[in-house]
């Protein structure tokens, strides 16, 4: 009995280490798959998991432009406009912006319409108050186009100016937000500012 117990000590002492290594080769083979699997289900860090599209409905406010020693006004009006983003950081990002629509415009008796296209290049920043709101902010430059006519007299010019942008942002589901701006062109023209609401839409996984 006496040799049997030492038999079976010995056995332990013996396998004890061989058996805790095979666990821990199990364990790293585990671990590893893990890593691989999180590895291959993790999406890319490229160019369009972080750039999004801004589709808006524009409310261009009234203006007034002073022009050859007259006063031409301009009427609220309505347009649409597209950004592409970039997001850089959590809190900026980079844009390319394009606007265009049209209002109504008066000198003296007569009347007209004005058309307008912008295209510019915006810096954004973005701070989140909470998971679902944010507040924005940009900064950036336009180029406008715009084609007046009164009284069946036209006239086009390209002017350009800095860009300035309030708002806010909700998040509403997944890579999906509501954003609401107000947008500020110091270029000369019978065009007020920019009042927007718009979807954005992100390319990311």
């Amino acid at each position: 009995m006496k040799n049997l117990l030492l038999f079976a000590a010995f056995l332990l002492v013996s396998w004890t280490p061989l058996l805790a290594e095979e666990a821990e080769q199990e364990n790293e083979k585990e671990m590893s798959g893990e890593t691989t699997h999180s590895m291959e289900s993790a999406p890319k860090d490229d160019f369009w998991s972080k750039s999004y599209l801004v589709v808006k409905a524009l409310s261009i406010q009234s203006g007034s432009y002073e022009h050859a020693g007259t006063t031409i006004n301009g009427a609220s009006g309505s347009g649409f406009g597209f950004d592409f983003g970039y997001q850089i950081t959590a809190h900026f990002a980079v844009e390319l912006a394009y606007n265009s629509g049209s209002n109504s415009l008066s000198e003296h008796e007569l009347t007209g319409e004005g058309k307008y296209t912008s295209t510019g290049v915006m810096g954004t920043y973005l701070y989140h108050l909470n998971e679902a709101f944010a507040f924005l902010g940009k900064l950036g430059y336009a180029s406008e186009a715009e084609t007046l006519t009164i009284d069946s007299v036209s006239s086009s010019a390209t002017n350009g100016g800095a860009v300035i942008v309030v708002g806010g942002e909700y998040k509403l589901f997944g890579h999906n937000d509501l954003l609401v701006e107000y947008e500020k062109a110091f270029i000369d023209g019978p065009k007020g500012a920019n009042i927007s609401l718009g979807w954005k839409v992100g390319f990311g996984h």
